[in-house]
C-alpha cells in the first residue's frame, strides 16, 4: 500500500475562526479571523457508549453507541483581545465579545489520499469556551482555550466553508510577550507590584444538550463561572499577605498589553501564599499568592 505521510508543516490554511449567527451552523458570508499564531490545535472525538451484557456469556454482548462528544484545545499567543474576551466575558459585561457567542474553527492540511498528498479540510462547529488559561511570563502571554464542540466531521477534501467567506490573511503582527504589558503589570488594591509570574483560569462550565434520538448536541450554553489565579511578586510589603489572612476582597488589574488588553478582577480574594528561603537559592525575595475572584472582565487597557 502506498502511503504519503504528512506533518504539521503541511498545514495549508492556518487555523482560523468565524462567529456563528446560528449555533453549530457555518456562516455563508463574513470574514475568518486569527486569534494569534497558533502553536497547538488539538481536538478529541469521543463516542459515548455503554457495555451490554446478556445472561450466559462471560464476554460483552454488544457495545452500544449513545452519542458523540467533541472537544478542542487551542494554544496561542494573542495579537489582539477579541478571542480572549469571547472566552472570558459575560454578555452583560460585553455585548460585542462574550462567552455566549459560538464560533466555527477551520483549517486545512495536506493528508494521504491513495498514496499522494491532497488538501483535507477540518471544521469544528458550535465551539463554546469551557475554560481559558492565561500564563504570563517574561517570554510569553500564553493562552489555552478549551472548547466544547457540537461537531467535528471527519476531514474531507471538499471545503465545507462557502467561497463567499473571506479566509483570514496571513499574520504579520508580533504575538504578545511579558514586555507587551509594560511596567507595573499588576496592581492589587490600586498598588503596583513587581510581577514575576501570573496565571489565571476561568471555567465557564458549559452545559451540552442532547435530545433522545440525536447523536449530536443540538444546544449548549455556559453556566456558572469559576475564576482562579496565582501570581508571584517581589516582596515590597505585607499588605497582600494580610489580605490573604483576612480573606479581604480587593480590586486586581493585570495588563496583558499596554493598550489592547487588561484583566480587571472585582473582589479578588487571596486565600493562601507561600515563600521558600533556601541556602542554595539567593534570588530576590518573592511571595507566591493563590486566590479566587468574584468576577473578571477582559477589556482595552486605555
Amino acid at each position: 500500500m502506498s502511503l504519503a505521510v504528512t506533518t504539521s508543516l503541511k498545514v495549508v490554511e492556518e487555523p482560523q475562526w468565524i462567529l456563528e449567527a446560528t449555533f453549530a451552523t457555518i456562516p455563508v458570508t463574513g470574514d475568518m479571523n486569527h486569534g494569534g499564531p497558533i502553536k497547538t490545535f488539538s481536538y478529541t472525538v469521543e463516542t459515548n457508549a455503554v457495555d451490554y451484557r446478556k445472561l450466559g456469556s462471560p464476554d460483552l454482548y454488544k457495545i452500544l453507541k449513545l452519542g458523540e462528544r467533541f472537544t478542542l484545545d487551542v494554544n496561542f499567543q494573542p495579537i489582539d483581545r477579541v478571542l480572549l474576551c469571547k472566552a472570558i466575558n459575560l454578555l452583560e459585561d460585553d455585548a460585542t465579545d462574550n462567552r455566549e457567542q459560538s464560533i466555527t474553527w477551520y483549517f486545512s492540511q495536506m493528508m494521504n489520499n491513495s498514496g499522494v498528498l491532497a488538501e483535507f479540510f477540518v471544521v469544528a462547529k458550535g465551539c463554546l469556551p469551557n475554560s481559558v488559561t492565561i500564563d504570563l511570563s517574561n517570554e510569553a502571554v500564553d493562552v489555552t482555550i478549551g472548547y466544547t464542540v457540537s461537531e467535528i466531521p471527519v476531514p474531507n477534501m471538499t471545503d465545507p466553508v462557502d467561497p463567499a467567506v473571506n479566509r483570514a490573511v496571513d499574520i504579520t503582527a508580533a504575538p504578545w510577550t511579558g514586555l507587551s504589558g509594560g511596567a507595573n503589570s499588576i496592581t492589587w488594591n490600586a498598588t503596583a507590584y513587581k510581577l514575576r509570574a501570573f496565571s489565571t483560569t476561568i471555567n465557564q462550565n458549559v452545559d451540552e444538550v442532547q435530545a433522545i434520538g440525536d447523536a449530536l448536541v443540538f444546544a449548549a450554553f455556559p453556566t456558572i463561572r469559576e475564576i482562579a489565579f496565582n501570581f508571584d511578586v517581589v516582596h515590597a510589603n505585607n499588605n497582600i499577605s494580610t489580605d490573604a489572612r483576612a480573606v479581604t476582597a480587593r480590586a486586581m488589574v493585570v495588563k496583558l498589553h499596554s493598550t489592547l488588553a487588561k484583566l480587571t478582577y472585582a473582589d479578588a480574594y487571596a486565600v493562601s501564599y507561600n515563600e521558600e528561603i533556601s541556602a542554595t537559592d539567593t534570588s530576590v525575595k518573592t511571595i507566591s499568592y493563590q486566590g479566587r475572584a468574584k468576577s473578571v472582565i477582559g477589556a482595552a487597557t486605555v
